[in-house]
């Protein structure tokens, strides 16, 4: 199943574009981190300050693969500070749509015409 994901750096407009996207595409819209404190029961901050950033970022990896692994189209936004480890971009090549290059939201729905 194809997914779309959003790439971009923090401030990019990733989740401002992608809801409107998945609202117009009528798709699910997913923000990995939103999904990572959900799943944690704590916030992204707080897994840091107790866990360290390895630990996150293994976090990130394991949802990412989830979301793409998952039968349900949805749009994906990965958080700012992704850093594509070789698991992630493992997950990556199941399905690629794009991402945001940058310039904030509204150059990136510019972009993708929405």
């Amino acid at each position: 199943m194809d997914h779309i994901i959003l790439i971009g750096f923090m401030g990019a407009g990733k989740t401002a574009v992608g809801k409107r996207l998945a609202r117009q595409m009528d798709l699910t819209f997913v923000d990995t981190d939103d999904m990572i404190e959900e799943q944690q029961g704590r916030s992204i901050s707080d897994i840091f300050a107790k866990n360290g950033e390895a630990y996150f970022r293994s976090l990130e990896t394991e949802v990412l693969c989830q979301l793409l692994d998952s039968k349900e189209r949805c749009v994906i936004s990965v958080g700012g500070g992704t850093a594509c480890p070789e698991a992630e971009l493992a997950c990556f090549e199941r399905t690629w749509h794009g991402g945001i290059p940058g310039g904030g939201d509204r150059y990136a729905a510019e972009q993708i015409k929405i």
